[in-house]
């Protein structure tokens, strides 16, 4: 009867400690299945013209951690046209929203931390805390077609001389110790990747993922619980605050 015991909790327990090793990552993003496909360990991102959420267009996942001092992931970006003066982002450390727009009133900046964003056919990294809020590019280097790798490991402070981070893109790696990482009040920030992108991008964008790790932790995408912020208002063609519904019409309609 013991042995029998003994072999039921085994089997219970063991799935249990697989999840331990994974990472939980949440939905943002609309709810449309196309957005967020996984398959085979590979998570593609698409984003349509009229795939409107409340500041943006935007098919993201958001780690359920805060606080971790390694990341690394190949990504591929497989459609994406650039629009001058049009934010793209495929990764970025981001402060909650009320956090952010507190930051704002203090004049810290209110935008992600770490961002990683495509700009005129290129990639590039860039710290926000070393340069007053606005983005300190850090590396570039051409889009390439294929899969490109990233990685950065970082220790968060506010204090610039207590910061450091190890970024690498493809080939290219920088070092820069005696920075700040983070923001005067000193907040972790979440972490996202996918599409975050204006809605002045009228084409559509497909941008895929594989091997996210987050402390040496894989991740596992949560299809049932949406972050916080988001499941009511990202809707497709907008959300409830009509006057950010109106902006983004104005876009659409605008004189090409």
């Amino acid at each position: 009867m013991r042995h029998l015991i003994a072999s039921a909790l085994c089997l219970f327990l063991l799935p249990l400690e697989a999840q331990l090793d994974t990472l939980r990552f949440r939905r943002l993003t609309f709810d449309s299945t196309y957005s967020l496909i996984e398959e085979k360990g590979v998570f593609r991102f698409e984003v349509r013209p009229d795939d409107y959420v409340f500041n943006g267009n935007r098919s993201q996942m958001q780690s359920d951690t805060m606080k971790a001092h390694h990341y690394s992931f190949d990504f591929k970006v497989e459609r994406y046209r650039h629009m001058e003066g049009a934010f793209f982002a495929l990764v970025d450390w981001h402060l909650h929203p009320k956090i952010a727009r507190e930051n704002a009133y203090k004049g810290w900046g209110h935008r992600s931390v770490v961002a990683v964003i495509l700009n005129k056919g290129r990639v590039e990294v860039g710290l926000r805390p070393m340069n007053k809020g606005r983005l300190k590019k850090v590396l570039r280097m051409p889009l390439d077609t294929g899969w490109m790798h990233f990685e950065m490991a970082v220790n968060w402070s506010p204090d610039p001389e207590k910061g450091s981070v190890r970024i690498k893109l493809q080939q290219d790696s920088v070092a820069l110790d005696g920075i700040p990482t983070l923001y005067m009040d000193g907040k972790a920030p979440f972490f996202k990747l996918g599409i975050y992108k204006s809605f002045v991008h009228t084409d559509t964008a497909v941008v895929s993922y594989r091997n996210i790790r987050v402390d040496e932790r894989p991740s596992t995408p949560d299809w049932v619980r949406p972050a916080k912020g988001a499941g009511k208002g990202y809707k497709k063609n907008g959300i409830d605050k009509g006057f950010d519904l109106e902006r983004y019409e104005r876009y659409r309609n605008r004189k090409k």
